[in-house]
């Protein structure tokens, strides 16, 4: 599909080559339900922050 090979070129240059394409494809796999109406760029750039992001240490 479209969205999901354009959201994987995405993803990839967003993290440097840092994912593996299973992973990236996966992961586009569970996001193109809710994101097939949206830019897949723009759903790359917000899947990259949230896969990097880390919860504050509680205290």
């Amino acid at each position: 599909m479209v969205w999901t090979n354009e959201f994987a070129r995405a993803y990839y240059e967003m993290c440097e080559g840092c994912a593996d394409y299973d992973f990236i494809y996966e992961l586009a796999a569970h996001l193109l339900p809710i994101g097939v109406t949206v830019d897949p760029r723009k759903v790359a750039e917000l899947a990259s922050i949230a896969v990097a992001f880390e919860m504050p240490d509680e205290e």
